[in-house]
C-alpha cells in the first residue's frame, strides 16, 4: 500500500466533505506531506497553512474540519495541533489487511501485469557437455532463474535459454578417445565422469603422439558435417550429460524452455558463409578463413578453420 497517495486522497476527500471544493490534485497534496522529525507526531503530517488563501479560513480551522472528516481505516488517529493535520498509521489493521490478502493471493501476491505484452529472453547456466555442472556454473544459474521468475510475476513472456557449450574440436577428441578406449556400458554407467576420464586420456596420449588431434579434428569434421555415427555419439554424449544436470537443476528448482546450444546453429552457418563470399570479405589466412577487421581496430574474425570446420 503506498501510504503517502491514500493519506493524500483520504485529504482530497475531506476537503471536498468539509469545503464542497476539490481545486487541487492529489499529487500536490502527497507533494505537500511531511514526514515529522518525532513519530509521536504522527507517520506523515500535512500543513494546512498552502490551503488558508484558497479557502479564505485560518490553518487551524482547516486542520479541525478536516480531522472531523477522515475516517480511513488504516488510519489508527487523525490529530489536528496548530494548523497541521497529523496522521497514525493503524499498524494493526494494516498488518491484518496485508496478512488476509498474502492468503487470499498466494503465490500471486504482489504480482502486476507491468510487463505484459513484452518479452524477455533470458540466457543462465549455459554448461558445458561432457563435463560437470560445477560450482563456476551456480552463479549465472540462480541469478538467471531469479530473473526469470521475477518477470514472469511481472506478466512477462520469459524465455529461459541454457546456451549450451557443446561446439569444439573438443568432442571431436572426445569421440575419438571413445572409440579408441571406451565402450558404451561403461560411458553409460559412469556417465560424465567417465566422459572427462576419456577426454584426459586423450590429451595426455596427444602430448605423445600429436597425430591423435588430427583424428580429433576429424571427428569434429564429421560432426559438423552431419556424419550418422559421429551424431549418434555426440548427441549420447549431450543426453548422458543433461541427464545429470537435470539431477542438479531439479533440486535449485531451475526450469529452461530452450536447450539451444552451439550446436543449434551448424545448419544456420551456411548461409553466412556464402554470404561473406559473395561480398568478398572471406580473406584465406595460413588456411584458415577470416574477415578482416584491423579497420576497424579488432583483430581478426576467425570464420573458418584451415581444415574447413567453423567455429
Amino acid at each position: 500500500m503506498d501510504f503517502k497517495t491514500a493519506v493524500a486522497n483520504e485529504i482530497l476527500t475531506a476537503l471536498k466533505a468539509a469545503f464542497g471544493t476539490a481545486d487541487i490534485t492529489p499529487e500536490s497534496i502527497a507533494a505537500g506531506l511531511e514526514i515529522p522529525p518525532d513519530t509521536a507526531l504522527g507517520d506523515y503530517a500535512f500543513p494546512c497553512f498552502k490551503l488558508s488563501k484558497a479557502l479564505h479560513k485560518s490553518p487551524m480551522m482547516i486542520a479541525d474540519a478536516l480531522a472531523a472528516n477522515i475516517h480511513a481505516d488504516f488510519l489508527g488517529k487523525v490529530e489536528s495541533v496548530k494548523g497541521y493535520l497529523n496522521f497514525f498509521i493503524d499498524r494493526a489493521t494494516y498488518a491484518e489487511k496485508v496478512i488476509s490478502l498474502a492468503l487470499a493471493q498466494g503465490e500471486n501476491y504482489g504480482a502486476d501485469n507491468s510487463g505484459a505484452g513484452r518479452t524477455v529472453v533470458l540466457d543462465y547456466s549455459s554448461i558445458n557437455i561432457a563435463k560437470r555442472f560445477h560450482i563456476g556454473h551456480l552463479s549465472t544459474t540462480m541469478i538467471g532463474n531469479s530473473l526469470y521468475r521475477l518477470h514472469k510475476f511481472f506478466g512477462w513472456r520469459a524465455v529461459g535459454v541454457n546456451h549450451l557449450g557443446d561446439w569444439g574440436t573438443q568432442f571431436g577428441k572426445m569421440i575419438a578417445a571413445y572409440k579408441r578406449w571406451g565402450d558404451h556400458d561403461t560411458v553409460a554407467s559412469g556417465g560424465v565422469d567417465e566422459m572427462v576420464k576419456l577426454y584426459v586420456r586423450f590429451n595426455q596420449e596427444a602430448e605423445q603422439d600429436p597425430a591423435l588431434n588430427d583424428e580429433g579434428r576429424m571427428w569434429f569434421k564429421k560432426i559438423e558435417d552431419g556424419d550418422p555415427e559421429a551424431l549418434e555419439i555426440f548427441n549420447w554424449f549431450k543426453s548422458v550429460t543433461l541427464e545429470d544436470a537435470e539431477r542438479v537443476y531439479d533440486l535449485l528448482g531451475v526450469t529452461f524452455d530452450s536447450y539451444a546450444g552451439e550446436s543449434f546453429y551448424n545448419d544456420k552457418m551456411q548461409p553466412v558463409i556464402d554470404e561473406l563470399k559473395e561480398k568478398n570479405l572471406l580473406i584465406e589466412d595460413k588456411g584458415a578463413q577470416i574477415v578482416d577487421l584491423r579497420d576497424y581496430g579488432m583483430p581478426p574474425a576467425l570464420i573458418l578453420r584451415s581444415d574447413g570446420a567453423t567455429l
